[in-house]
């Protein structure tokens, strides 16, 4: 990664990542008006998907409404894990044992999935199994992590549990109070990661269009009518992959799907000296709020990217980048005092209403969605598994195509009430924190 070519005086709003990007191979023109599989959505699930088909022979496209990889692909935190939003004891409640250790089999999956990708593919992309830390906000989470080690480890998943003392030997902070480390997992560069599988896409294969927006699809005799921005085109199958961004694409997913901004700042250039010292072994961090914080080092130890849900509704990217820099200012108070953020930028991610991804067909139409903020590792991996349902479609690829995949009651795909909810969220951390500390 580069030194900061942002101009001292002013704030970057595009993301850190897009620093000495190479151009993607886009095709030029859509020479072709018929294809096997027509892929809606250039991100990491559209690429992984539109890989697989192509190095199977199939002749699959990728249209984009944007440029390729300006989504959430390219502008997330770079975490990879296999970190899901349910306990075991929770999902095994809400589905079943056998269900909720298959799930939770699978997200491990996920992240080896995008190692082997990685590695087959020789994609330079900064990975490095480091491990994550989730920093307890509270006493009464540490208790939690303490509680939820074991039936975790029935599950397979490692993990150990850190005192406040130990914690800050992953954290050079007192603003928490311990937490829980996860060697299971990495960090990458997420805007690398996503041109190494545009690239290996395009090299099998398959053809990338960006800024062609699909406007329209129409299932016409078994096959599917697809219209474009630049014309109408014809396929046996179409993959939705569109997640955080699928309100302005057709199909019936969108009021499935809960699009959430999140934002997320890096700083200046600092001392490699000062971040390994905060950060002392490089880990992937988060933190066990309800409206959270993650953060990490650059991959070249010059600066701290730091995010979270800086506002649930829209809000510039000036404010979003002063509210991140107070939640660094409190993490580490005495060393990020008279520091300022270069850049800041963010994107959409796509949450469910049961909180887990999905991956099926519906109608004839494919998809794959939902990834709840964690979908570095688990959008790649669908990715790759919706492309081989689409070539086996009698074959039951994944756990996550047997969920029932539902909306709510009256919601459209309109996110109204992500305000009133991200106000109740942040005052039950403040609760948590003041209230009820060392209750219970």
């Amino acid at each position: 990664m580069s030194e900061n070519r942002a101009d001292p005086a002013r704030l970057e709003t595009t993301p850190f990542w897009w620093e000495g990007r190479r151009p993607y191979p886009v095709s030029p023109e859509i020479p072709d008006s018929d294809y096997d599989v027509i892929v809606v959505g250039g991100g990491y699930t559209g690429m992984a998907a539109a890989r697989q088909l192509a190095c199977a022979g199939v002749r699959v496209a990728v249209f984009e409404a944007e440029g390729l990889g300006e989504g959430a692909s390219t502008r997330n935190g770079g975490m990879v894990s296999a970190t899901l939003k349910w306990s075991p004891a929770e999902l095994s409640r809400r589905t079943s044992p056998a269900t909720a250790r298959t799930i939770f089999d699978e997200a491990a999956g996920s992240v080896r999935h995008l190692e082997e990708t990685i590695r087959d593919d020789g994609i330079e992309c900064a990975y490095s199994r480091c491990g994550m830390y989730i920093a307890a906000h509270t006493p009464r989470h540490l208790a939690a992590m303490q509680a939820e080690q074991q039936a975790l480890a029935d599950f397979g998943i490692e993990t150990r549990v850190l005192s406040p003392s130990e914690g800050r030997g992953e954290l050079a902070s007192d603003f928490y109070h311990g937490g829980k480390l996860i060697p299971f997992a990495g960090g990458l560069d997420p805007c690398a990661l996503h041109y190494g599988l545009a690239h290996a896409a395009a090299t099998a294969g398959a053809k990338l269009f960006d800024h062609t927006r699909v406007l329209a699809l129409e299932r016409v005799g078994g096959r599917w009518k697809v219209r474009t921005e630049h014309g109408d085109l014809r396929a046996d199958n179409v993959i939705m992959a569109t997640n955080g961004y699928s309100r302005a694409a057709p199909g019936p997913f969108a009021r499935r799907l809960v699009p959430v901004r999140s934002y997320v700042i890096a700083t200046e250039v600092l001392p490699r000296e000062l971040v390994s010292r905060l950060i002392p072994r490089e880990r992937m961090i988060q933190d066990s709020k309800n409206v959270l914080y993650y953060f990490r080092p650059s991959p070249d130890g010059r600066r701290i990217v730091f995010g979270g849900r800086a506002s649930l509704g829209e809000i510039g990217l000036e404010k979003s980048a002063s509210r991140l820099m107070k939640g660094l200012r409190a993490v580490f108070p005495d060393d990020m005092e008279r520091v300022r953020p270069a850049y800041s930028w963010n994107g959409t991610v796509a949450f469910t209403f049961d909180r887990l991804p999905h991956m099926g067909v519906e109608d004839g139409l494919h998809y794959a969605l939902g990834y709840c903020g964690q979908g570095v590792a688990m959008s790649t991996y669908l990715g790759d598994r919706v492309a081989r349902a689409v070539l086996a479609p009698e074959e039951t690829i994944s756990v996550f195509q047997t969920l029932p995949f539902r909306g709510r009651l009256g919601y459209t795909g309109n996110p109204w009430m992500l305000p009133a909810v991200g106000f109740g969220l942040k005052l039950k951390d403040f609760a948590d924190r003041h209230i009820l500390r060392g209750i219970g």
